[in-house]
């Protein structure tokens, strides 16, 4: 596997963690104000939004990785994983 191509997947990685924090941060202070008050449904969608669009980057970021990897039983792994990502994001 090349070197720039590594780059393109720990710079998707990189991005995923990221998202992830800020996904994690949305959940706890979600959960803070449902402790508090329901939550309205129009903050409950965009929430549930963010997450699925995380998912939905999840899904694209394993092709990418998917188009770089020459090792079959890696790509078969991640193929079956951007599937599950695919899945949870529609």
């Amino acid at each position: 596997m090349s070197t720039a191509a590594l780059k393109r997947i720990e710079t998707c990685l990189e991005q995923l963690s990221e998202q992830q924090v800020e996904i994690c941060s949305r959940l706890a202070k979600l959960e803070e104000s449902l402790a508090v008050k329901p939550a309205h449904s129009d903050e409950l969608l965009t929430f549930l939004d963010g997450f699925r669009a995380g998912e939905a980057l999840g899904e694209a970021s394993l092709g990418a990785w998917i188009e770089v990897c020459t090792t079959d039983a890696v790509r078969g792994a991640l193929r079956t994983v951007q599937q599950r990502e695919g899945m949870h994001a529609r």
